[in-house]
């Protein structure tokens, strides 16, 4: 895998340096296209998230939590929920695999 030396760009260091004191990754977006996300390495001196199951909820804020269902509300009311879940039973028996793969 390639690397980035993240001395070479300050606001990159910025993140990475977040993303490993906290544990938690970051998505990095340019305006609303994802590029790629930043992860934590898992170095055995510095614990994370996955060392600790507490501190998933570290800088949890409920209000915000609030805010995301009430934006997201209803917006799959124009979903055919019907069809949906027959398009999810045909794709089950069509399969996602070639015909000459078992």
């Amino acid at each position: 895998m390639d690397s980035i030396n993240v001395r070479d760009v300050p606001d990159l260091e910025r993140v990475a340096d977040e993303v490993r004191r906290t544990g938690r990754p970051r998505v990095l977006r340019r305006d609303s296209e994802k590029l790629a996300i930043v992860m934590p390495v898992h170095d055995h001196d510095t614990p994370t998230i996955l060392d600790d199951p507490h501190r998933i909820w570290s800088g949890y804020d409920p209000d915000r939590v609030r805010a995301a269902f009430a934006a997201t509300m209803g917006s799959w009311r124009d979903l055919d929920t019907d069809k949906m879940i027959a398009d999810l039973y045909r794709a089950r028996e069509e399969g996602s695999r070639p015909v000459d793969r078992p």
